[in-house]
């Protein structure tokens, strides 16, 4: 068996017949004569076929039977399947719900501080909720605040612009 490889190969392997390319060009150019002189496309219509057409669709429209429609999606099936469940999930609620009842030491001191630093509460809002009752004078002459709390205080909520102003 001879070993042929793809480097020892040097002919295509393609041929074409003796005299191909000689005649060639006549053929060509008689085929281009043939076809110019067919007129035709070789399709004809029946006589008075247009003539009748409409007529033949129009009956044949009109005896075909109407067919039943089955509607896939039951709008009262689905209605009454969704009131039996909400029905089942109210009465599981309320037989086997949480007899818990959540009260104001249940929320954590993060959630109301960050609820009243996102409200636009002022000053007089609280304010109001304080009577001259609750305030005395006493609760405010014990107190004591040191020079450092009362720097970082001051560092915190003022800026340049606020001291250069005042």
């Amino acid at each position: 068996m001879k070993n042929k490889k793809l480097e020892h190969i040097k002919t295509t392997g393609f041929k074409t017949p003796e005299n191909y390319f000689e005649g060639l060009d006549d053929s060509i150019l008689n085929q281009a004569k043939l076809s110019s002189k067919i007129d035709t496309n070789g399709f004809k219509a029946p006589e008075s076929y247009f003539e009748n057409l409409d007529v033949k669709v129009l009956d044949a429209v009109k005896t075909q039977p109407e067919t039943k429609v089955i509607k896939l999606f039951n709008w009262k099936k689905t209605a009454s399947v969704a009131a039996i469940a909400a029905c089942m999930v109210l009465a599981f609620n309320l037989f086997f719900g949480s007899e818990d009842q959540i009260s104001f030491d249940d929320l954590e001191l993060t959630s109301i501080e960050s609820y009243i630093s996102e409200e636009d509460f002022t000053n007089e809002d609280f304010a109001s909720l304080v009577t001259n009752d609750d305030i005395s004078i006493y609760d405010f002459s014990e107190l004591s605040i040191t020079e450092n709390t009362l720097e970082n205080y001051i560092i915190e909520n003022t800026t340049v612009e606020d001291l250069i102003t005042d």
